[in-house]
């Protein structure tokens, strides 16, 4: 019986079928592994805690860019919270 007051366990890593091991993945990557679009993914992992957003230095007169590189922890619990729903 679980009880309210014993230390939560940790969750064991899953691992992710059909993803390459590496340490950080794109939005393209994650995107077309769970078959969703670009835009979609950057939504969904945009604010997720432990993603690096590295931002862009646009120009004067150009548009700042960000790029996201999503840890495979991260990749991992939302892949696992997915699942779940």
């Amino acid at each position: 019986m679980l009880s309210l007051t014993s230390p939560a366990r940790p969750i064991p890593p899953m691992s992710l079928p059909g993803l390459p091991e590496k340490p950080f993945y794109t939005c393209q990557e994650l995107a077309a592994w769970l078959s969703i679009s670009d835009e979609k993914a950057r939504v969904m992992f945009r604010q997720e805690p432990g993603v690096v957003l590295i931002p862009g230095t646009g120009g004067r007169r150009s548009r700042n860019y960000n790029t996201i590189r999503i840890p495979r922890e991260v990749a991992e619990r939302v892949y696992r919270r997915m699942r779940v729903l």
